[in-house]
């Protein structure tokens, strides 16, 4: 049996969560928390999906404690490792809590439309203090609070939530499968 494409999740661009990042960071001179970085990153993916049908950094969503994450995004900020990574190259930790951007970069992974969802995101939420922004995370329709673990966020329940009909997000599911195939095995063809 065929598994529904209903129940597709984007896959992960590092190099574009890496950008859009440092873009947030910016934005905010240069001075952002980890958990400020971790939400805005969250509803700019959330409203380019709304609004164009695909996330900047995609990936898997998860309802945390403080509320929704990007999975990878998180995993990325808690493990400031060594590497190689694009993450690596423009994004480390400043103390405890911040974020601060490394290098330059002009953002060539972004598209004008991924820059435009995160200036409008950032500037929507400025006024608010981390903590505001955690609790308006909580308000989110697709959020369940999962006590001290974490839940799932499928791409279908933000879709959902939202008024999006079950046909609409199986055709989008399609495309996206279908990207995703083309992207793994033309794109950059196994050995």
């Amino acid at each position: 049996m065929t598994p529904d494409p209903a129940n597709f999740s984007y896959p992960f661009n590092e190099a574009k969560a890496a950008q859009a990042a440092a873009c947030l960071v910016d934005l905010a001179q240069g001075n952002m928390t980890r958990l400020r970085v971790i939400k805005l990153l969250y509803l700019a993916d959330r409203t380019a999906i709304l609004q164009m049908r695909w996330p900047i950094a995609g990936g898997t969503y998860f309802s945390m404690e403080h509320g929704p994450v990007l999975s990878e995004v998180y995993d990325l900020i808690r493990d400031q490792r060594e590497s190689e990574g694009p993450w690596q190259a423009l994004i480390q930790s400043d103390g405890p809590r911040g974020i601060r951007r490394l290098g330059k970069t002009d953002f060539e992974d972004l598209s004008e439309s991924d820059l435009s969802t995160l200036r409008a995101v950032h500037f929507e939420q400025a006024g608010k203090s981390d903590w505001e922004l955690r609790n308006f995370t909580h308000d989110l329709p697709e959020y369940e609070d999962p006590g001290r673990s974490a839940l799932p966020i499928p791409v279908r329940r933000i879709l959902l939530e939202e008024g999006v009909s079950i046909e609409e997000i199986r055709r989008l599911g399609e495309e996206v499968i279908e990207q995703s195939w083309h992207r793994e095995n033309v794109v950059r063809p196994r050995s």
